[in-house]
């Protein structure tokens, strides 16, 4: 705590340092008040809540250093703000909420049940989410996991929220756990590649840039990419965007609806590779196809395809409820029952 007019830095000592209550900045003045642990980089375990709870005009800081905090209540940076460093930060209460305020984590880990209420968080380096334990982010709250971070989730990713995945964070997503929060694989400056597991929630491939790049779906052959919701390829600005399957010809399913549903000018293409697309929906109004030598199964009862003037190689029909609407060119197998 500060209550004066000139500002204060709290340093942590070395070691192992455990609070038995709550971990509070309070800034009661105009001076501002940062509590740092980059000096000796303690590891810390905090058993009540972390809070800035300062009424003076004051800023409120924390730098983390290089250690571990383990905090068994809530999380809440709303008051203001903090530097990462290589710090860990490990949620390991039970029904916890995180409140981020858009901050900027490097190490992150979920050892109870927690949720991401009320703001976003930025994460550098490994989003760990433990198994038998459940990371919910909440209706319109984002995990920004950046370029180069890792996520591995050995429990649950679950919620309304969407995790994004930028640049090559998608290829460091891992394939175990379950994840059926809304996903969103960001090429902010670079290609991606997706990997093959189960998306449980809606799935965006998305380029808000001016500069055009392609998401490889796969990683080697004989792969299946499971997509339980909604498959969307977005073009929100200038930039194309082609969502490639020709690379490892991997087989896609897709319990949704495929639909491009870009606001931007940039352009929104899927080449299709050699195999096997077996879809609910399919608008193909807002893009475009490479067919390649796939065959697209449409197998759900009031399914069907929209957009007219794509070619398609291969069609398997296997509701008994499906409708085209437009033209649709078949080059090759045209396939009913």
């Amino acid at each position: 705590q500060s209550t004066g007019t000139v500002a204060r830095t709290w340093t942590l000592g070395g070691g192992a340092i455990t609070f038995n209550g709550n971990f509070e900045l309070k800034a009661q003045g105009s001076a501002n008040l940062t509590v740092t642990g980059a000096t000796n980089n303690p590891d810390l375990n905090i058993l009540g809540i972390v809070d800035y709870t300062g009424t003076g005009a004051g800023t409120e800081s924390i730098s983390m250093g290089n250690g571990t905090w383990t905090v068994s209540n809530n999380v809440d940076f709303r008051g203001g703000d903090i530097t990462a460093g290589n710090s860990t930060l490990i949620m390991n209460g039970t029904g916890r909420n995180i409140y981020a305020n858009n901050q900027t984590l490097k190490n992150f880990t979920i050892s109870g049940n927690t949720t991401i209420n009320t703001n976003s968080v930025y994460v550098g380096g490994i989003l760990t989410v433990d198994s038998s334990r459940t990371l919910t982010i909440n209706t319109s709250q984002y995990v920004y996991m950046n370029n180069g971070s890792t996520t591995t989730i050995n429990g649950t990713i679950t919620g309304a929220g969407t995790l994004e995945l930028r640049d090559d964070a998608a290829r460091c997503l891992s394939t175990t756990g379950t994840l059926s929060s809304r996903v969103r694989f960001n090429t902010q400056s670079a290609n991606i590649t997706v990997l093959a597991r189960t998306y449980g929630g809606v799935v965006e491939f998305y380029n808000n840039t001016a500069t055009n790049y392609t998401v490889t779906l796969g990683t080697a052959a004989s792969q299946t990419l499971t997509f339980q919701n909604n498959f969307i390829p977005m073009a929100n600005a200038g930039g194309n965007i082609t969502i490639d399957a020709s690379v490892h010809n991997p087989n896609i399913t897709i319990s949704g609806i495929l639909d491009y549903r870009g606001t931007g000018a940039g352009t929104e293409s899927i080449s299709m590779g050699n195999g096997t697309w077996t879809c609910n929906k399919v608008n193909f109004s807002g893009g475009s196809i490479t067919a390649g030598g796939s065959t697209l199964v449409l197998n759900t009862n009031g399914g069907g395809i929209a957009g007219a003037g794509q070619t398609l190689n291969n069609l398997t029909i296997t509701g008994t409820r499906v409708g085209i609407s437009g033209n649709t060119t078949v080059n090759g197998t045209l396939t009913v029952g």
